[in-house]
């Protein structure tokens, strides 16, 4: 029963590593041995830039490896996405953000890469400093940049009896009422959690109109 014991054992291991010998089961990278590497996972472009291009690779893989890489993305109307092997375009073709999935059979886990297209990355008046007359409108653009979450812009006057403000995501609408100067602020908030993301101010200096003026 020994001597057969023997025999058996020495039978399989001969098996085996006449399997590894044939497979090449000792040299070879595991799947869950190799990762996805990028260059970069947080992407800001402007929605006027052109393309750019997302080269990816396999750690610890082999060359022709780069055949099997898959670039997809959660929604397609940010950027326009192609690639071909290992190599990745991205043109904006609209504002907003979206992820882009990078997968390799060989990888156990995939890569994200965020790609953020907006005008403007601060939030802020699109001016510093606004001159009004007594009894005039103004209007003053907002620089909102695109944000993950939805928001909504919000506006506050120092001081209401030199002017109010009201307005929209985009403009704000300025009403002088009286001469003097004053700050008004704008409040970039989440419109679900109602969590202040940015602040901004601006100064306003209104002058005494003219047929006011003795």
């Amino acid at each position: 029963m020994g001597k057969y014991g023997r025999e058996n054992y020495s039978f399989y291991s001969n098996l085996l590593d006449e399997t590894k010998e044939n497979f090449n089961l000792d040299n070879e990278v595991k799947p869950n041995k190799c990762y996805i590497s990028v260059p970069e996972n947080i992407i800001l472009m402007k929605p006027n830039q052109g393309e750019m291009a997302i080269t990816a690779s396999l750690v610890n893989g082999e060359t022709e490896d780069k055949y099997s890489f898959n670039f997809y993305a959660d929604t397609y109307d940010v950027v326009e996405l192609n690639f071909s092997a290992n190599v990745a375009s991205i043109k904006p073709i609209g504002q907003g953000q979206t992820t882009i999935y990078v997968t390799h059979p060989k990888a156990a886990f995939e890569q994200q890469i965020i790609v953020e297209v907006s005008e403007y990355t601060q939030f802020e008046f699109g001016i510093k400093y606004y001159k009004l007359t007594e009894g005039d409108t103004g209007y003053v653009s907002m620089r909102v940049p695109v944000t993950s979450i939805p928001c909504h812009v919000e506006y506050e006057s120092l001081n209401t009896n030199l002017c109010t403000i009201e307005g929209t995501n985009t403009t704000a609408q300025l009403t002088a009422l009286a001469p003097g100067n004053t700050k008004i602020k704008a409040k970039l908030v989440a419109t679900k959690s109602n969590v202040v993301q940015a602040t901004a101010e601006m100064l306003i200096n209104i002058e005494k109109a003219a047929k006011l003026m003795e």
